[in-house]
């Protein structure tokens, strides 16, 4: 059951504020589940006791202290301090991060030109194998270029 839409019902219900039509939702809701009805009790009983006990009155100028420390609380807040060594092991590890994507994707990419140039090297070797001279000629160049430029990189 969806009983925290049933729960804020309750709490606008007790405020004044619950639509007329949702009024007959909620007090349904209330008959088959337990745990809002007793919900809806206690609140009810807080509702209903809270009256009895007298106002306190504020000093006059409760409303701006209590801004004021707020927000004093809140700038305190953006200032974090980290310690020397802490900042050291954070760069040491931000770096180790960096290191190893860098590392991987460079392996990534050696791995993949290797796997490449392995398949021509089988695919050249496959029809140098055929007894075709013009084809042996040719791919006699091909494993030439290949391998020179296997050399330069």
């Amino acid at each position: 059951m969806n009983c925290r839409k049933y729960k804020i019902m309750i709490s606008k219900y007790l405020d004044k504020q619950l639509y007329t039509k949702d009024l007959p939702l909620l007090l349904e809701h209330i008959k088959i589940c337990p745990e809002c009805d007793k919900e809806f009790k206690i609140m009810l009983t807080i509702e209903t006791n809270l009256p009895e006990y007298d106002q306190v009155s504020l000093f006059s100028n409760f409303d701006t202290k209590l801004i004021e420390t707020i927000t004093v609380k809140k700038d305190k807040k953006k200032f974090v301090f980290i310690p020397l060594i802490r900042r050291q092991v954070m760069l040491n590890y931000t770096f180790l991060i960096i290191f190893t994507a860098i590392l991987g994707i460079v392996l990534n990419r050696t791995a993949c030109k290797q796997q490449f140039f392995n398949e021509e090297k089988n695919f050249a070797s496959e029809i140098y194998s055929s007894n075709d001279e013009y084809n042996t000629a040719f791919f006699d160049l091909l494993l030439a270029l290949k391998t020179a430029e296997e050399d330069a990189g």
